[in-house]
């Protein structure tokens, strides 16, 4: 390489790895791999990016070992990402207003006679 020129990226990755080659790491996942394997995903073949997860990934400080083999989604990636669960929170689960709840109750009770 002795007199050669090389972009940013190029030469960031020989001092980082000691070659210029491409790792196939990053290589895109082709259509039939790309569906989240994470059986309580909502829209597993609807996702911008998915990702193919191997066991010595380290993003966001997380053990990604378990999932070894995996392929996620974007919003599965990122969620494991983040919060160290693929499980989704409650909050993000449909609130039952006040009123609905009275609604409920009151429906349920619809078939009582009232004493009085």
């Amino acid at each position: 390489l002795a007199g050669s020129v090389l972009c940013q990226a190029c030469y960031s990755r020989f001092m980082q790895r000691g070659t210029l080659e491409r790792s196939d790491r990053n290589k895109p996942l082709v259509g039939s791999e790309r569906r989240c394997t994470y059986g309580g995903c909502e829209h597993p073949s609807e996702s911008r990016h998915f990702y193919r997860i191997d066991g010595d990934k380290t993003a966001g400080g997380r053990d990604w070992s378990g999932l070894a083999g995996s392929v996620l989604c974007h919003t599965c990636y990122m969620r494991f990402k983040k919060r160290g669960t693929l499980e989704r929170s409650d909050r993000n689960k449909p609130q039952v207003s006040r009123a609905q709840a009275r609604d409920a109750r009151e429906g349920a009770g619809a078939g009582k006679r009232k004493r009085g």
